[in-house]
């Protein structure tokens, strides 16, 4: 809104509606994913459909600075993102976090976007989640294969955003925040 606000050259709405977003980024952030706990690993935590909160953490890269601040500095926010792709935290199979490699190129760390979008794309990985649930045994093997089914299982090909996650990533775009 405060976007086409912006473009309408009402500067006191892109004004009100970019505060508000801001402010609504930065309670939800303190309430609900600032103090990471055992409560981050489980799948639909806190009322979050197809995600966990270490997933959802993540869901809108456009307020970074906002997050580093809070955490305590890009570094710190840094760590927290590879520990979320060292544990394998995130899930390949659904949309939330699907963009989360591409917060290191935001983060200064070029070399660990690299690695994990190819580990994602190449190598045989454990995922711990599925497209709605957790795995009672976790997949291991490649989120996409080039077979006639060409997807691990429970993947959530909504609209096309797997296979277009797949498409940017091997030919090395990817648009991290939308319209920016």
């Amino acid at each position: 809104m405060a976007q086409i606000a912006e473009i309408l050259n009402k500067t006191d709405d892109a004004n009100y509606y970019s505060d508000k977003a801001k402010s609504t980024f930065i309670k939800t952030w303190n309430t609900d994913f600032n103090n990471i706990d055992d409560s981050f690993t489980k799948m639909r935590g806190s009322g979050l459909y197809q995600g966990t909160r270490w997933q959802y953490r993540w869901a809108l890269p456009q307020y970074l600075n906002e997050m580093a601040d809070i955490a305590g500095g890009q570094d710190i926010l840094a760590k927290q993102l590879t520990y979320f792709f060292d544990n394998n935290l995130f899930n390949q199979g659904n949309e939330p976090g699907i963009h989360a490699p591409y917060i290191f190129n935001r983060l200064q760390q070029y070399d660990k976007a690299q690695a994990n979008v190819r580990r994602i794309i190449k190598e045989d990985l454990n995922h711990l989640y599925g497209g709605n649930a957790e795995y009672p045994t976790p997949y291991h093997g490649k989120p996409f294969k080039t077979e006639p089914k060409g997807y691990m299982p429970e993947m959530d090909e909504d609209d096309g955003t797997m296979s277009a996650w797949y498409v940017f990533s091997t030919i090395g775009l990817y648009p991290l925040v939308v319209g920016e």
